[in-house]
């Protein structure tokens, strides 16, 4: 029996992930180890994960969005009970702490990778979806994004390398991925969509924070003092 024909296949979704959870238990002797849950969920996304980037299935779709897609963004959807407000939050929390697990198991692969090899990765993710009534230009997007701080820390040359690395995908990648995923959504959703998505404010930065943007650092704070992941927020074509 291979493993989408046995009883653990789930889907790498919120809820597949949850129903592996309960198949697979953690062992009793990881329990008492402090920290042990969420490198538990580690082992089972990577379980979830293992062979997918050669497995022929990228191509796959159903109407526009890959099938897991469609998955992902109706966690919690009820044809039968119109969902709530709080019944949205509660599913985007859900999908976001799902989608976060994922990118740090990433990351941290990356960070052993190169710790080994004595390499430098980047890894550049937007997440395609925005918020419904959101512009979609680069000020409105950002990349989540690894890189090596060791890299950072003694090439301050590369700085500005990273910065036209990650502008360009946002502004020249990213955006008409968004776009495309927006147009997709609401060919498929239409205003369903916002059943699962809340409602947020247009993400077009104002004047005021525009002018503020432009006094950064090229190269932004890490997410924690300690971490690999930095955050890149989008600035007008062209610019770093």
């Amino acid at each position: 029996t291979d493993w989408k024909s046995s009883l653990f296949y789930r889907p790498p979704t919120v809820d597949g992930m949850k129903e592996l959870n309960t198949l697979i238990a953690c062992p009793q002797e990881l329990t008492r180890i402090t920290g042990s849950e969420p490198r538990w969920t580690s082992a089972l996304l990577s379980l979830q994960a293992h062979g997918s980037h050669n497995d022929g299935g990228h191509l796959e779709t159903n109407d526009g969005f890959h099938t897991f897609t469609d998955l992902h963004y109706r966690t919690g959807f009820s044809k039968v009970q119109k969902a709530t407000q709080d019944n949205r939050l509660n599913n985007w929390g859900s999908r976001i702490t799902h989608t976060d697990n994922i990118l740090n198991c990433i990351f941290d692969l990356c960070t052993i990778l190169d710790r080994l090899t004595g390499g430098s990765t980047i890894v550049l993710h937007h997440p395609g979806a925005t918020s419904p009534n959101a512009d979609v230009v680069p000020e409105s997007l950002k990349a989540e994004v690894y890189i090596n701080p060791r890299v950072l820390a003694k090439h301050q040359e590369l700085h500005p390398v990273l910065a036209q690395i990650t502008q360009t995908f946002i502004a020249d990648y990213a955006t008409p991925l968004a776009h495309a995923f927006a147009v997709t959504r609401s060919r498929k959703w239409g205003k369903s969509n916002t059943q699962q998505t809340p409602l947020k404010g247009k993400a077009t930065p104002s004047k005021g924070k525009e002018k503020i943007e432009t006094i950064l650092p090229l190269v932004p704070s890490p997410v924690s003092p300690n971490s690999a992941h930095f955050v890149f927020h989008g600035h007008p074509a062209g610019s770093l």
